[in-house]
């Protein structure tokens, strides 16, 4: 491939609004919700799994706490190397405008960061410095504009994102994001059956590059196995009443 930048994307683990054994709808009007103990379990698991901590130049993470919460904790071996930042990335938000995935306000954030930061298994002399808030612009939690929870708005800032992405310097990248976007970054519907928001499962990173055709202007992703080869997506077509019930300008399923 011309274009050898590596992704690994990740989706955060279980978070408190999440489906759960005593709550099996699960609960969207958690504001912007921790992760749950099973969460960090899982990110323990990521943690202790993941086969490129040292390679990894750069973390992106969408700016919402249950992410915030799994790059720390499961990327904790990667941030022990001084020199590896954390941006976060507004653009790497749910698509929803539901409490859940409403964000909380830059200057709330970042007096929480050190909570947040608490028991992510860093080391104590972990710089919360290291975390960037320069994106974290006042109204990225608005779901207004290019954050706004309709089709055109998620489908525009998720090719913004990728084509972001390209022009990144870095040529190793982990971003943690969220499931129903993850759909809308990729362009990969494989497996997805609505009303079924996802077919990532919480913690589950695959990895991606960029296709030969992609420019700064009209960038896009491709899968790819541990050997570089490209795994075909089974449909790149957004099915039939996908994510009706999260964003509008989706046709819904027929009754």
């Amino acid at each position: 491939m011309s274009n050898k930048k590596i992704i690994y994307l990740t989706r955060h683990a279980q978070g408190e609004h999440n489906v759960l054994p005593h709550q099996p709808t699960g609960n969207s009007n958690v504001k912007d919700p921790n992760l749950t103990q099973i969460g960090r379990s899982q990110c323990l698991n990521l943690r202790d799994t993941f086969p490129h901590h040292s390679s990894i130049e750069i973390i992106l993470s969408s700016p919402l706490r249950r992410t915030i919460q799994t790059t720390l904790t499961s990327f904790a071996p990667t941030l022990k190397r001084e020199e590896v930042p954390v941006l976060l990335v507004p653009m790497a938000q749910e698509i929803s405008n539901k409490p859940c995935d409403v964000g909380t306000d830059p200057a709330k954030l970042l007096e929480e960061i050190e909570a947040l930061v608490e028991g992510c298994g860093l080391e104590r002399e972990f710089e919360k410095g290291r975390i960037d808030f320069g994106m974290v612009h006042e109204g990225w939690n608005s779901k207004e504009g290019i954050y706004e929870a309709t089709l055109s708005a998620v489908t525009k800032r998720a090719a913004t994102l990728r084509n972001w992405l390209f022009q990144r310097p870095e040529k190793t990248i982990v971003l943690v994001t969220h499931g129903a976007f993850l759909h809308h970054l990729t362009e990969d519907w494989t497996g997805l059956v609505p009303p079924k928001g996802t077919k990532w499962h919480t913690t589950e990173f695959r990895t991606f590059t960029f296709d030969e055709s992609s420019t700064k202007e009209d960038a896009h992703l491709i899968r790819i196995d541990e050997d570089g080869k490209r795994i075909m997506p089974e449909t790149t077509v957004m099915p039939l009443g996908a994510h009706a019930h999260d964003i509008t300008g989706v046709e819904d399923l027929p009754n």
